[in-house]
């Protein structure tokens, strides 16, 4: 029988939310190859638009923490059938956090935890983790559950090098006028309908 260990650190009972087969994929939204290269002395193995994809493939639950078994597919515009397969740890204890993938959820009371003991490099705003490193920032967004929804690089002077965001946060602009059409329209049904309820039983 499988055990499960839940401890509670300082009244936070942490949990790894995200399931076997899941998948999350992380887009080059934004890419300034100037500054990247004149930052880090080298150009990245990616362009814009280029798409990162991770399957949890297994997850093992221990005291410490969480062994993950990953698929994982480099950057590019599409994805052959398999990916290389690679393994990461997800900490327990939030003194452990180094920016990692995933982290237990709450993420919240995870980062707040994990923030009285990173150095003071690091700065924390909800679920954002900013690291001031010399010569660059890296600022990592966590989503409640504990999954890095968006990471961008920017230089001294504070100009984005590259910012990746996931595709399971962004809507299409394509599709947010229609969904803009379908809320009015669904509105302005109700409304009609109240009104004409209003009227039969006047």
């Amino acid at each position: 029988m499988a055990l499960h260990f839940n401890p509670v650190i300082r009244g936070a009972v942490y949990e790894f939310k995200p399931k076997e087969n899941d998948s999350y994929v992380w887009e080059v939204t934004e890419l300034n190859l100037h500054n990247f290269k004149k930052t880090f002395d080298f150009e990245p193995n990616f362009e814009l638009g280029d798409q990162k994809k991770i399957t949890i493939r297994k997850i093992f639950e221990t005291g410490t923490g969480w062994t993950l078994t990953l698929e994982e597919w480099p950057h590019g515009r599409s994805f052959g059938p398999n990916g290389s397969i690679e393994y990461a740890m997800v900490p327990r204890i939030p003194a452990e956090y180094d920016g990692q993938i995933f982290i237990p959820a709450p993420a919240r009371d995870f980062l707040l935890e994990a923030y009285k003991t990173l150095p003071t490099e690091y700065i924390l705003s909800g679920l954002t983790v900013t690291y001031r490193a010399r010569g660059y920032t890296r600022i990592k967004e966590y989503t409640p559950n504990g999954v890095l929804v968006s990471e961008s690089i920017l230089d001294a002077s504070g100009i984005v090098c590259v910012k990746m965001e996931g595709t399971f946060r962004m809507i299409p602009s394509g599709i947010i006028e229609p969904i803009a059409i379908i809320l009015v329209a669904t509105a302005f049904l109700i409304f009609k309908m109240s009104r004409k309820k209003q009227i039969s039983t006047a």
